[in-house]
Formats: structure tokens, C-alpha cells, sequence
């Protein structure tokens, strides 16, 4: 039917403005493991990560979900990395980042349309001393929800904080990778065959020495 051609067309445009927003090449540092994957749901979401490379050997890192689905998630999310990568130019501090990111979206997205963000900085300079600066998390336009579609009181049947961990330290020790693929392995068979409702994003960093 032309309605479900033109539905394809939108999904498919949307996940390939995806596709070029995501990282093709994992960062190469010595000394830590880092892996980052995004498994796209049936439906296009709005799940993003990035690197930048910072000055004096640093390197800024990002995970986000955008709320929404289709279109307007992916261009949202376009938009966030845009934001992202024009205030880090500036040599902001992470909480200087986040929060003119923070005004910077809300001032721009419209009331019921957000974006969860996680950013942090990993300092390579192995004579610096001290630690390095706590990552900040912080949501995008404050108070919005997710459209009523998402929201409903239904009972579900989430993988959770406790199985991650669970996950995690059976796979401690091992290579990144190996955890990456421990983590997607034990959410696809809690799914047990049920199709994703959302994107699947995660990062993986690990010291080596």
C-alpha cells in the first residue's frame, strides 16, 4: 500500500541519519579496552554514542537516548551531537558542557520531547596527577515525558541493574569485546524471542594496565 511505502521510506531515512551519526572506528588508546555498539530496534529510535578527541590527549565520550521514535527521535539526536560538538570547542569543564548543552536543547526542542545524556572526559596523560573529573549525567529539557504511547501501566518484565552486574562480574578480567558481546548475549535471551521495543546502546571501557 502507498501508506506502508511511505512509512518505509520514513523509517529507513531516519535510521540511516542514525547509522551517520554513530562512531565507525572505536579509539585506540594505550592502556584502556574501549568498545561502543548501538543495535537498532524494529522501530528507529534515538540512541546515540560518540568520542571526540579533546586537547592535551583527553578524550570526551557520550551515550544518549533521545525520547521518541522514527524522524523526529533521529533528528533530535542530530541535534544533540551538534550541541555536543559545538560547546566542546570552548574547553568547557564536563559541567559547564552538559549544562549549556542543557539550555541550549531545551531552548530549542519542543514541551514533551527530551534526551537523556551521559558525558564524561578520560584524561590519558599518564604523569597527570590527581583524579579525573567526575562525569556528569544530566536529562535534556527538564519535567517532559515521553509520548503517552510509551508510557503505558503495563507490566513488564525489565533485564535490570541486578543482571548487568551479575554479567559484568562473571566477564571481569576479560577483553571489552568479550564483555560487549556478554551483555548483548544475556539481553537477547531475557528477550527470549520478543522484538526489541527500543534500541540497544552501551560502552565498554576498560583499564589494561
Amino acid at each position: 500500500k502507498k501508506g506502508d511505502v511511505h512509512q518505509a521510506v520514513i523509517v529507513r531515512t531516519a535510521r540511516e541519519i542514525q547509522e551517520r551519526l554513530l562512531p565507525h572506528e572505536m579509539p585506540e588508546l594505550p592502556g584502556w579496552e574501549i568498545t561502543g555498539v548501538s543495535v537498532p530496534s524494529l522501530q528507529v529510535g534515538g540512541d546515540y554514542f560518540d568520542f571526540l578527541d579533546l586537547p592535551e590527549g583527553r578524550l570526551g565520550i557520550a551515550i544518549a537516548d533521545v525520547s521518541g521514535k522514527g524522524i523526529p527521535a533521529a533528528l533530535l539526536m542530530a541535534n544533540l551531537q551538534a550541541l555536543l560538538r559545538g560547546q566542546v570547542i570552548h574547553s568547557l569543564d564536563v559541567a559547564e558542557t552538559v549544562g549549556r548543552m542543557n539550555d541550549l536543547l531545551s531552548r530549542s526542542t519542543d514541551f514533551g520531547r527530551f534526551a537523556t545524556f551521559f558525558y564524561g572526559v578520560l584524561d590519558r596523560i599518564t604523569e597527570a596527577q590527581g583524579p579525573v573529573a567526575a562525569p556528569v549525567a544530566a536529562p535534556g529539557a527538564a519535567g517532559a515525558a515521553e509520548d503517552d504511547e510509551d508510557e503505558a501501566d503495563e507490566p513488564v518484565n525489565l533485564f535490570g541493574d541486578e543482571k548487568l552486574r551479575e554479567v559484568v562480574v562473571a566477564a571481569a578480567g576479560g577483553p571489552a569485546p568479550a564483555l560487549r558481546d556478554a551483555i548483548l548475549s544475556a539481553v537477547e535471551a531475557h528477550a527470549a524471542g520478543v522484538p526489541p521495543s527500543d534500541d540497544i546502546t552501551l560502552l565498554v571501557i576498560r583499564r589494561t594496565r
